[in-house]
């Protein structure tokens, strides 16, 4: 009878049989159907061991084992809790904030590594540091806003500023050639906007009338109307001598208003002791509301013989005003204006009816500094983003939480993983709209955490 050997021998054989025909679709191959899986998955065992050991000579040669982050000026984030630390003299040190951890660690974009607080409990621990109040987290560099800003007045009861950063106008029409007349002047002014830029209308109480009929100017808030570069005052010209005898133009008095008649229209001149001046349909308007007397007509003989001469040969003509008294635009219920600045050297562009409702989401400020300087109502920093401007003599780092902190110096920028030169130039009136926080400075950033005892 046969063994147990042979019949198991017997077994094993029908098997591989089986196999080798379902496999290789023949009972009785050359060599077993099995014999070159098991020789590659022999071979990758032999791969990943090496690679292995590859990496962990490389791991022993440059400390990127698990305590890496033990190297002077590493910034250490807890895993499990975000609390941030910074690794100095061989000492961890608790930071009070990232940002002051970053500033501690005194090298430019320090490395940050996440470690699982399991790691830590044997590490020795040193005093606590950092500036209250820093930022407690920091946008990547390339989250930076940039231009354009956008300032927005929003009527009511009172009014309210709303400044929209590395944003433009969400919605309205251009302004153009239209004015726009709002009362927010801190001591009860009235202004003319035009071209982006505010104008106070002096005694307003006679000229508003004379120049727009029965309007009510719309109230806005203060840090939108410093937003506006100001422009030439709309008052009356100042003329020496009023109603006595020119000296250089026969036949008429100082302060008499004449006008020529133009292919392109009338221009007005306005005499005065020493010269005949040229003046545009928007200052006639108000002298004339001023002193109410009608224009007398000249030839155009008789104005090149008196050869007219600007009122001010130095006057910059962007900042005088409009040349004719504009159409006004007005706001309806539920609707806002804004200022948009796309380049800090130029006015910015006016839109009108933008919904109120889309100002919603920024983030309210106390509305004005313990000193009374006026702030925006609220601030809008895109989430994740943030803004580096030069603006005041320095460099400010402002957060998506709508508070700017200036930098003990430029280079700080680096500290904190930013390059200084990408700082962006804007008007500092918009900047100072901003509520103030802590300077960043190292040197802080290193002292000592005040800690109060109960």
């Amino acid at each position: 009878m046969p063994s147990r050997r042979d019949q198991l021998q017997s077994y094993q054989f029908m098997n591989q049989r089986v196999i080798s025909a379902f496999v290789m679709r023949e009972t009785d191959p050359a060599q077993s159907p099995l014999r070159r899986g098991i020789g590659a998955l022999f071979g990758g065992l032999m791969v990943a061991i090496l690679v292995a050991a590859g990496f962990g000579i490389y791991g022993v040669l440059t400390r990127t084992g698990p305590d890496r982050w033990q190297t002077d000026g590493s910034v250490v984030v807890e895993r499990e809790s975000g609390a941030s630390f910074v690794y100095l003299r061989d000492k961890l040190h608790p930071a009070l904030n990232f940002t002051s951890a970053k500033l501690a660690a005194g090298r430019p974009n320090p490395q940050v590594y996440r470690v699982a607080a399991k790691s830590l409990t044997d590490v020795p621990r040193g005093v606590t540091i950092g500036i209250a109040g820093a930022p407690a987290s920091l946008p990547d560099a390339k989250q930076q806003a940039r231009l354009p800003w956008t300032m927005c007045a929003a009527p009511g009861d009172p009014p309210r500023s709303v400044l929209l950063v590395g944003a433009g106008s969400p919605g309205g029409d251009p302004l153009g050639d239209r004015g726009l007349l709002v009362a927010g002047d801190p001591a009860g002014g009235t202004n003319l906007i035009w071209q982006g830029r505010r104008h106070l209308i002096r005694n307003a109480r006679v000229t508003v009338p004379a120049l727009f009929g029965a309007v009510q100017p719309t109230g806005v808030g203060v840090a939108w109307l410093n937003a506006l570069p100001a422009g030439a005052d709309i008052e009356p010209i100042d003329v020496d001598d009023r109603g006595d005898d020119s000296g250089a133009v026969d036949g008429f008095d100082n302060g008499d208003v004449l006008f020529n008649e133009t292919a392109g229209g009338r221009q007005f001149y306005l005499v005065l002791d020493d010269r005949l001046a040229p003046i545009t349909a928007l200052q006639q308007a108000v002298l004339e509301a001023a002193f109410p007397a009608d224009p007398q007509e000249i030839s155009a003989a008789d104005v090149a013989r008196f050869d007219p001469q600007p009122l001010d040969p130095d006057a910059d003509p962007a900042v005088q005003g409009p040349p004719s008294v504009p159409e006004l635009s007005t706001l309806g219920a539920g609707e806002a204006a804004c200022a948009v600045t796309g380049d800090a050297t130029a006015p910015p562009s006016l839109t009108v009816g933008v919904p109120v409702a889309d100002l919603n989401a920024a983030v309210p400020t106390g509305g004005a500094t313990q000193g009374g300087r006026a702030l925006a109502d609220a601030v809008q920093v895109p989430a994740g983003r943030f803004e580096l401007v030069r603006a005041a003599g320095g460099v400010q780092l402002i957060t998506d939480s709508g508070v700017r902190h200036a930098l003990s110096d430029p280079d700080v920028a680096s500290l904190l993983g930013y390059a200084p030169e990408s700082a962006i130039d804007v008007p500092t009136a918009l900047v100072n709209a901003i509520p103030a926080g802590v300077t960043l400075d190292p040197a802080e950033a290193l002292k000592p955490a005040a800690t109060t005892v109960e």
